[in-house]
């Protein structure tokens, strides 16, 4: 049960609306001081107490923008949707081919409409970098290797370890 509300830091402005920016099932507020000026977002959080809190957000002025009509309306998905179709691009025209490591990229993966996970990935960065909504940067491919004991992977990633006789892991996933 919400027993107010608390905004700090934020100035309702001329354009005002509430809409779930990011995707978390809560209604956000979305205003500018005028046409000019660049778009805030106040994302909603519960407080401890119950209460609907607004935290203000980073620089979402792309984003938002991107969803924004000449008539006045918004459609804060308007990105999302636009980087869920670059993704479905490559899913649904790019074949897999199974070779190690980053071997074509993503222009040769494009031409080809085929490539391993690496070249697929690198292809995805490069058309989602192309964006107008995303900064140069904003979008990068990150690999790294992690260490970690089995019951750490196991938490992890909930799953259920069980050895065969020839120490080989298996994975079955927990119902």
């Amino acid at each position: 049960m919400q027993t107010g509300v608390v905004i700090s830091g934020f100035s309702v402005g001329v354009e005002t609306f509430v809409q779930d920016a990011n995707r978390d099932g809560r209604d956000d507020l979305i205003t500018r001081a005028d046409s000019a000026s660049p778009w805030m977002v106040s994302l909603a959080g519960l407080s401890g107490a119950g209460a609907t809190e607004f935290q203000a957000a980073a620089d979402w002025n792309r984003w938002i923008e991107h969803g924004y009509t000449a008539a006045g309306e918004l459609d804060a998905d308007a990105a999302y949707a636009k980087v869920l179709e670059e993704f479905s691009w490559v899913y649904n025209n790019v074949e897999l081919e199974l070779y190690p490591g980053l071997m074509k990229g993503p222009q040769a993966t494009q031409q080809t409409q085929a490539g391993n996970d690496w070249d697929q990935a690198a292809l995805l960065e490069r058309r989602l970098q192309a964006l107008p909504f995303f900064a140069i940067g904003d979008v990068t491919i990150v690999a790294d290797r992690v260490r970690a004991t089995i019951a750490q992977l196991r938490a992890c990633l909930q799953m259920n370890f069980a050895l065969t006789k020839r120490r080989d892991i298996r994975l079955i996933m927990a119902a």
